[in-house]
């Protein structure tokens, strides 16, 4: 296939190769091979000292939460899998770390009972799932927030949250280089919603600086059975919305400009499929603000079930649409053509391991024109298949903390990468792992 089949194409130039100058590299390389967004460079835990979750308890040694709170620059590998429900949130304080949620036995870690929140910066979490579970309509299965950046989420689950099930959002301190990728975000409660990017809240007036939010990647994510919010980008946000699948949103799918502010938003090459809920409301609607200007840009959408809908893409404010991309990072963009079955096959936090929540929302794509089961009040079962651990050892490589090839990845990074490729459906042929 050559590349003009494959990727999509802006002004002369194939958005595989593109680097972004907005990028603020943290790292020589990628945090991880073929990693995507304005995220891909954190250095997360690179270097640091291996930490072993080996039991699913809230706290104490050995618990996930001990892993996260520990100081330092850290690595953080499983021995164990199964549910952990919390008694309280996790919340991610301090910087540094890497969770591999790949090494952890079939099937996997799921978090339940609360929230992760990401408050600090360089971080990379992949290969977990994260239900909350709670209807208060106000929880969430993850958040990044104010102070957070360098950070890049991948490979993961978020579902069953009755406020936003994912939410970049701050009202104090800067956010910038996030990557949030190939992750299911499905499944809001009662009225909640997808993602939600940006700062302020419904109740206030104040000025919290341009670009308050900026350099924000939402790639390739299956986004499911949320109200609205697929995404949402309110004021002072500058970010990229590429290759995502949206399916059965209420009101709409991408909104803009909430909160009475400008955004810089480019759209481009995500696939739309209105299921049977939709309230014929425009699949990308950008709100008329009463200071400051937007710039979006908006190209090679898919929106499947128009006679559900008057228009796809509504500028209410009149001269918002531009004609280049205000923002782009360094995402290979697929052909939107070939998002629907790249999603499908790699989304998530075991794509070859999919448990039976995830294969039912993969299984709705299927009938998107029916009423399909979804979340209600009560309806709610946990995965037998987490009620009871198992374990595995994970054994340590030699010099984990060296490079022995000199190619920027430490001996452990590679050994990770290589050993633990049972969770994806095309192992990935890395060039190290034959070395």
């Amino acid at each position: 296939m050559s590349p003009s089949e494959e990727y999509f194409k802006v002004s002369g130039t194939f958005l595989n190769n593109n680097k972004s100058d907005n990028l603020n590299m943290g790292s020589a390389v990628s945090v991880f091979p073929g990693a995507e967004g304005f995220g891909a460079n954190s250095l997360a835990g690179r270097g640091g000292k291996l930490i072993k979750v080996t039991n699913l308890n809230d706290n104490g040694p050995g618990s996930l939460r001990n892993a996260i709170n520990s100081p330092g620059a850290r690595i953080v590998v499983f021995e164990v899998g199964g549910s952990i429900v919390l008694e309280s949130d996790l919340e991610i304080k301090n910087p540094y770390m890497s969770i591999y949620g790949q090494t952890a036995p079939f099937p996997g870690i799921q978090i339940g009972g609360g929230r992760l929140t990401v408050e600090t910066h360089d971080i990379l979490i992949q290969h977990i799932r994260v239900r909350n579970g709670k209807k208060d309509g106000e929880s969430h299965s993850l958040r990044v927030i104010s102070g957070a950046y360098n950070v890049i989420v991948d490979h993961c689950t978020f579902m069953w949250a009755s406020d936003e099930i994912v939410a970049v959002w701050t009202n104090r301190d800067s956010i910038y280089n996030i990557t949030i990728s190939n992750n299911i975000i499905a499944e809001s409660l009662g009225g909640g919603t997808g993602i939600a990017i940006g700062s302020g809240s419904h109740n206030n007036s104040y000025f919290l600086g341009e670009n308050k939010v900026s350099r924000v990647s939402i790639v390739k994510n299956l986004i499911s059975g949320a109200s609205e919010r697929v995404p949402m980008v309110s004021r002072e946000s500058s970010v990229v919305i590429l290759n995502n699948l949206g399916f059965d949103s209420v009101w709409g799918f991408v909104e803009l400009g909430v909160n009475d502010g400008p955004v810089r938003v480019s759209v481009v090459g995500n696939h739309f499929i209105k299921g049977k809920r939709n309230k014929k409301i425009p699949s990308i609607w950008v709100k008329k603000i009463t200071k400051g200007k937007h710039s979006v840009y908006v190209s090679s959408n898919i929106f499947e079930g128009d006679d559900l809908v008057g228009e796809d893409v509504v500028d209410y404010g009149g001269d918002s649409i531009v004609y280049s991309p205000p923002e782009m990072d360094n995402t290979l963009i697929l052909n939107v053509e070939n998002v629907f079955d790249y999603v499908v096959k790699n989304s998530g936090a075991r794509p070859s391991q999919r448990d039976a929540i995830e294969m039912r929302i993969i299984k709705n794509l299927e009938n998107p024109g029916k009423d399909w089961w979804r979340i209600k009040d009560g309806d709610i079962e946990w995965p037998e298949v987490y009620r009871k651990p198992t374990f595995r050892r994970f054994h340590i490589p030699k010099d984990p903390d060296t490079d022995s090839n000199n190619n920027g990845y430490t001996n452990i990074e590679e050994y990770i990468y290589c050993k633990y490729q049972d969770v994806y459906n095309d192992p990935i042929s890395y060039e190290f792992c034959f070395e």
